[in-house]
């Protein structure tokens, strides 16, 4: 994501969640609708927090 310009690579954190298994956290690019096209048939899902500028990506 970072190579097709999606994510700022300045900001990206890794933290295991409530689940066990591992969310990824990053600032996003205002490329929100490509990631979600990105992440479409990967069987992840994006979770955005519009007002610190971040994304969450994790299974759902």
């Amino acid at each position: 994501m970072v190579t097709l310009g999606l994510v700022l690579p300045s900001f990206v954190s890794v933290e295991k969640n409530k689940q066990g298994t591992f969310s990824l956290t990053m600032k996003a690019n205002g490329n929100i609708p490509d990631i979600k096209s990105f992440l479409a048939n990967r069987d992840l899902v994006l979770s955005e927090d519009k007002e610190k500028g971040l994304c969450t990506i994790c299974k759902p």
